[in-house]
């Protein structure tokens, strides 16, 4: 997926800590992790939208085959056609793509907890190693 690819390329740069830049990755990672945090959180309201327009498509599907049906249709016949509508699968789809979004920023959000843990271990190390 392109997104999870772009988000990886980033996340790469914004954990590369070295003895050199290792104060300013410090100083930015409370920025970091909220940039990060703000990414899932779109995510999942893009996924609530979607999640809507489906049920408004399928909504909209069923109002039309009824109106327009010779014969009588039961509700879970009319259900099955607006699942398969090319509509709704397009919508499904664009959500499968937020879920593995947020399944990624989930465990983006894990990383950047441990980064900190990271952080402070090798400000441990430099420490003892100028004693």
């Amino acid at each position: 997926m392109e997104i999870i690819d772009k988000y990886t390329k980033e996340l790469n740069e914004d954990c590369q800590i070295n003895m050199l830049n290792l104060r300013d990755a410090q100083m930015r990672l409370p920025g970091v992790k909220h940039k990060w945090t703000a990414r899932l959180i779109n995510h999942k309201i893009e996924k609530d939208k979607v999640k809507r327009l489906i049920a408004e498509a399928k909504t909209t599907i069923i109002e039309h085959q009824m109106k327009d049906a010779k014969v009588m249709l039961s509700r879970p016949t009319l259900e099955k056609m607006a699942e398969d509508n090319a509509t709704v699968i397009k919508f499904k789809e664009k959500m499968d793509e937020h879920e593995y979004a947020i399944m990624y920023l989930e465990k983006v959000e894990q990383i950047l907890r441990n980064v900190t843990f990271d952080i402070k271990n090798l400000t441990e190390i430099l420490k003892l190693e100028q004693l």
